[in-house]
């Protein structure tokens, strides 16, 4: 048991000593520019049509649901309101932290594993820090940078979605149920919706890099994947957690 929780520290600590890797060398110069902008691309370019197949059927999906609670009470009408609330507090950036974990978290595990120069025990030995910049904290600022403007994305096609059901069943207006979506909205929501995305990539940025930088063995570039996907799945959900009290605790402040 003891040894256990030895070996748990160390690991914590040489996930705190890369993370402090990361960001410190997110400010030391020079910066890997175009190396950036075409991982943001990838990441954009990757992830955008299953993102929008997925949320459009998310956003309808969601709406269906909801309304025979809604019925239940009379509150038909309230319908736009929910919709908008559920999709831009949780499930816009949730659909899109899981689908980013998946496709992104798996292929930047797996392009670190593939890297013979960075096999080592000890990765610092065997790449200096211009190196390090440019394989990973390029990635990680990608990822971090792009997933607020894919929630942005995911969340105006669910809220279509939800449209899409809600304008087949009651014939609305496409302008009012925006109205309405948008009226049940706070300010605490819609910077939350952009501040929480950024902290999801990171976490799925971070995570999966370190997965892929560190893997050894002959399996490295599947275990890689496979670590990065599902670490980076629990952290997403952790972070989610964190954010949820935060806002809670906000709003107990302003009431």
């Amino acid at each position: 048991m003891k040894q256990l929780f030895v070996s748990l520290l160390s690991k914590l600590a040489h996930i705190y000593t890369f993370i402090i890797r990361v960001f410190k060398g997110s400010f030391r110069a020079p910066f890997a520019w175009r190396e950036f902008f075409n991982h943001c691309y990838w990441a954009g370019n990757s992830t955008v049509w299953t993102l929008g197949f997925v949320s459009v059927i998310t956003g309808f999906l969601f709406a269906k649901a909801s309304e025979p609670a809604l019925e239940r009470f009379g509150e038909e009408a309230l319908l736009p309101g929910i919709i908008g609330i559920g999709i831009i507090r949780s499930l816009g950036p949730l659909i899109t932290a899981l689908i980013c974990a998946g496709k992104l978290g798996a292929t930047i595990g797996s392009d670190l594993g593939s890297i013979d120069s960075i096999r080592s025990t000890n990765p610092d030995d065997t790449i200096d820090n211009n190196s390090f910049h440019y394989v990973v904290i390029t990635r990680v600022l990608a990822v971090a940078l792009m997933l607020p403007v894919l929630v942005i994305l995911s969340d105006l096609i669910c809220l279509l979605g939800g449209f899409l059901f809600v304008n087949f069943t009651s014939d609305t207006n496409i302008s009012l149920y925006f109205l309405e979506v948008f009226d049940n909205i706070t300010i605490t929501d819609l910077i939350t919706a952009l501040i929480k995305p950024f902290f999801f990539g990171l976490g799925i940025g971070t995570v999966s890099t370190y997965s892929g930088y560190y893997s050894s063995g002959d399996s490295r570039i599947g275990k890689a994947a496979t670590t990065s996907v599902v670490y980076s799945m629990v952290t997403m959900f952790i972070i989610d957690f964190i954010f949820i009290q935060v806002v809670q605790f906000i709003n107990q402040l302003s009431e």
